[in-house]
């Protein structure tokens, strides 16, 4: 009986563990066309298309980058150009990130290049493979 429930309780807790796990998530190519915004207050031609919430378990080293892949995956879905990011935290459970994606015309290009982050210093943002 006793080995019954040692090999019971090990399934159990094994289930357990890899039911608690996510799947990485991982930045489409479209995803890595959305700009990112400093200030959208100085962009009034920007039009805010919605709030973006991103949560995912921090079971990995990757859990800014996979909240931050999931936050520019939603924004394309919400046909945004840009984002803004509003806050983020990082705890040992989770990783949160929330923003607005914006709608910005083609000529936003054209604004001043030191308002818009620049993608090279978000290391989080490079591809793990």
């Amino acid at each position: 009986m006793g080995s019954y429930m040692r090999e019971l309780s090990v399934i159990l807790l094994s289930g357990m563990m890899f039911g608690c796990t996510q799947s990485a998530v991982f930045l489409t190519e479209p995803g890595r066309q959305i700009g990112f915004m400093n200030d959208p207050k100085k962009y009034p031609l920007c039009v805010p298309r919605g709030a973006l919430n991103s949560t995912v378990l921090t079971s990995s080293r990757n859990g800014y980058r996979e909240a931050m892949n999931q936050l520019l995956n939603t924004a394309v879905g919400m046909g945004a150009t840009h984002i803004s990011i509003d806050s983020s935290e990082s705890n040992a459970i989770i990783t949160k990130i929330e923003g607005t994606s914006y709608f910005c015309p083609e000529d936003f290009a054209q604004q001043p290049s030191d308002q818009i982050m620049n993608r090279d210093n978000l290391i989080i943002l490079d591809d793990p493979s």
